[in-house]
């Protein structure tokens, strides 16, 4: 008998484990990204992660969060905000100009904190909250952006006055 063919044979039985398993891992993977699109399609949220709008923050959000960085700080915590899948927004500070308000939802201000943690910022010495009340409707969003806005006279108007 050939002792050398029963290695090899469990040789290439053990390789076949290892690439089934490699294949289950891709697999498992695939599917949970498919999962997340499909529950951000649910909650008609274009983005799951990452940096958003202001408008969609207020519109899908029930409360968020408040926090001041540097312009250093938050480039740190955009490097790290994509591996860890944290949804925000960024307001530059118009008044400071070294300086950037860090808008979070509620839901993810648990992994901000480990992020913020990661980078040496204090989580809650300076976070303050914006609201907490239900999100805006559409409609409310367009019309508080309606009374924002001076309101023009119309033709009529400019013709009788």
């Amino acid at each position: 008998m050939n002792i050398g063919a029963g290695e090899a044979a469990e040789q290439v039985v053990r390789i076949m484990l290892s690439g089934i398993e490699i294949a289950l891992r891709l697999a498992a993977s695939a599917l949970k990204n498919a999962a997340a699109l499909l529950l951000a399609m649910a909650h008609k949220r274009r983005k799951v992660y990452g940096k958003t709008s202001i408008v969609r923050l207020l519109r899908d959000s029930r409360d968020l969060h408040c926090l001041q960085l540097s312009q250093e700080q938050f480039k740190e915590f955009q490097r790290g905000s994509k591996p860890l899948g944290i949804l925000y927004s960024a307001v530059q500070d118009r008044q400071r100009p070294g300086n950037v308000d860090l808008i979070l939802p509620a839901s993810e201000m648990g992994r901000a904190n480990i992020l913020l943690e990661r980078i040496r910022i204090a989580p809650d010495a300076r976070i303050e909250v914006i609201r907490d009340k239900e999100p805006m409707q559409r409609k409310e969003l367009h019309d508080a952006r309606d009374n924002t806005q001076p309101k023009k006279p119309s033709v009529e108007e400019r013709l009788q006055g």
